[in-house]
């Protein structure tokens, strides 16, 4: 887990075979938490502001389909994206997820 007292939520880093897939390309997450989730994709060319529907897929096979708005954007790298109205379900799944793909 990776302390930032600026943050609501802890980030947590995934293990390696995690991806992101949204209409434009995909990529690999780097790290995630109950509010948002960094996607390595040296390709990406999203505006902060852009809302953006995507697919985690982590190592295991685990799916859950989000929506969120790019927070910050590093050409090049990749970009976060903030969660839009996760569903108490969703964010029970990403807990589960946590402590199965956790690094």
């Amino acid at each position: 887990m990776v302390a930032d007292e600026r943050r609501a939520h802890p980030r947590h880093p995934i293990a390696p075979g995690s991806f992101a897939f949204y209409a434009l390309g995909s990529g690999v997450i780097q790290n995630l938490s109950l509010g948002s989730v960094f996607i390595e994709d040296r390709d990406a060319s999203f505006a902060v502001g852009a809302e953006v529907d995507f697919e985690l897929i982590l190592r295991e096979g685990d799916s859950i389909v989000l929506r969120g708005v790019v927070r910050r954007a590093e050409p090049g790298k990749g970009f976060a994206v903030e969660f839009l109205g996760l569903p108490e379900e969703l964010r029970q799944r990403l807990e589960t997820c946590f402590r199965a793909h956790s690094v």
